[in-house]
């Protein structure tokens, strides 16, 4: 009898690794209490466990393929995960930089392999908060992932109480894992993606996904930063919301009025 068989697909995963000594040195510090000091989170450990999951990947299927982007003060691509200890620093870094890179290289190899028997997928790994004015972006890239059909998981360490990167994973269909700074022990963070993010997303009907927060869909107020307003004024230009009606935008200097109501849901 015969029976018809979905072939399991390759997959193209690109590894997004947040670079900043500074943002993984301060969740090994918020674990002081829980774990030894040999044994907490540093950018060390992170490309390890960045190491042990690309290897883990390009195993699991024979048409597995990988890239890595190191975001760092230049985001780029860099060899393997292994070569991100040549991209650490301790300036300010971005990751939705990194994630445009990210999108960039995809949507290249899309077009040159014009092929659609892979599928695509985006790992961030991140300890560093995205700030405010980059809220824009990120959903710039949220959007443009959906349109391409990329799904985004995201492991956060970044303790913050932004809506940035779950609305990320939301939009793109993809996994969020938030983890405590005591979850950044040696051998703790690899055990948590090795167990969640190795396998591809047609394997995902046959999981669980990890417990994630609820979706706040509300988006945040240039104003103020950090407000989070479910009705506001859109700028046509640039996009950036304000929770009261302007003239001039203040982020682009646009004289275009922000007259444009938003409403989302919490």
């Amino acid at each position: 009898m015969e029976t018809d068989v979905q072939e399991e697909r390759g997959e193209h995963a690109v590894l997004v690794v947040d670079c900043s000594t500074d943002s993984w040195s301060t969740i090994g510090e918020l674990a002081e209490q829980d774990v030894a000091p040999a044994r907490r989170c540093n950018v060390g450990v992170t490309i390890e466990s960045c190491h042990l999951l690309e290897t883990a990947i390009k195993l699991f299927h024979a048409d597995n393929r990988t890239t890595v982007i190191a975001a760092g003060i230049q985001p780029r691509p860099v060899a393997s995960a292994r070569d991100l200890v040549n991209e650490c620093t301790n300036s300010q870094v971005s990751v939705v930089k990194a994630l445009t890179i990210a999108l960039s290289v995809i949507n290249r190899d899309q077009k040159e392999r014009a092929s659609a028997t892979t599928d695509t997928r985006i790992i961030l790994i991140t300890a560093t908060k995205i700030p405010s004015f980059e809220f824009v972006s990120c959903m710039n890239c949220a959007f443009a992932a959906q349109k391409m059909g990329v799904v985004i998981d995201v492991v956060d360490y970044s303790q913050a109480e932004t809506p940035e990167l779950l609305q990320l994973v939301h939009h793109t269909q993809g996994w969020y894992l938030g983890l405590e700074p005591k979850d950044g022990a040696q051998g703790t963070l690899a055990h948590a993606m090795l167990s969640h993010f190795v396998a591809g997303v047609s394997a995902r009907k046959c999981l669980n996904p990890p417990a994630s927060p609820a979706t706040d869909l509300r988006t945040i107020c240039f104003c103020h930063k950090d407000k989070l307003i479910s009705v506001g004024f859109v700028c046509s230009v640039c996009l950036h919301v304000f929770c009261e009606k302007r003239n001039v935008c203040s982020a682009c200097n646009s004289r275009v009025a922000v007259n444009l109501k938003l409403r989302n849901k919490a």
